[in-house]
Parts: structure tokens; C-alpha cells; sequence
């Protein structure tokens, strides 16, 4: 995943650590406001996938994003931030 995340967007995340996995990276700037969504929804992926009893799949997780992220465009559009919107999540919305 984080693979995947590295070649869609500009923030190249290296040496990541189960601390910022667990509880999040808290950056500065919002600029990884958008990974750490990304890895709230790759949690409950794996989770969602434990009890099912079904390995997680990346198609599976792409597919989850892809909605997760559209709510949150439709959400932005009706409330006038579609801006902000496209700012946390530039290049990563074409890429599903």
C-alpha cells in the first residue's frame, strides 16, 4: 500500500513506523492529512477482512478508497469545499 500511495502522490513516506500507523502522523502542514485517512481505511479494510475471514486484497482496498474518497468529494461539493477537497486528495482521486 504504501507502495502504491508513494507513486500517486508528490509526499514520498519512507521508514514508516508502527507508532504512525497505530495513532497517525502529525504533520505540521496538512499535507498528510490525506495518508492518514488512507490508513484509517486500510485498518478497517484488514479488520473488515479478518472477520470475514478473506485475505485482504489491494483491488479490495482500492475499491474501498474510491468510495470513501467520493462521499467525501459529494460531502465537500454540497458544503462549498471542494477546494479543500482537492487539495488533500490531489492526484489520488483519478488513480483508482
Amino acid at each position: 500500500m504504501l507502495k502504491w500511495w508513494n507513486q500517486k502522490r508528490e509526499e514520498n513516506i519512507q521508514n514508516i513506523k508502527a507508532v504512525d500507523v497505530l495513532y497517525g502522523f502529525k504533520p505540521e502542514s496538512s499535507k498528510l492529512f490525506a495518508f492518514n485517512h488512507f490508513v484509517l481505511i486500510a485498518k478497517y479494510h484488514i479488520f473488515t477482512s479478518k472477520i470475514a475471514e478473506s485475505p485482504p486484497s489491494m483491488q479490495v482496498f482500492l475499491a474501498l478508497l474510491d468510495d470513501k474518497v467520493r462521499i467525501e468529494e459529494a460531502i465537500a461539493t454540497k458544503n462549498n469545499r471542494i477546494t479543500e477537497f482537492k487539495m488533500k486528495w490531489k492526484s489520488l482521486s483519478q488513480s483508482f
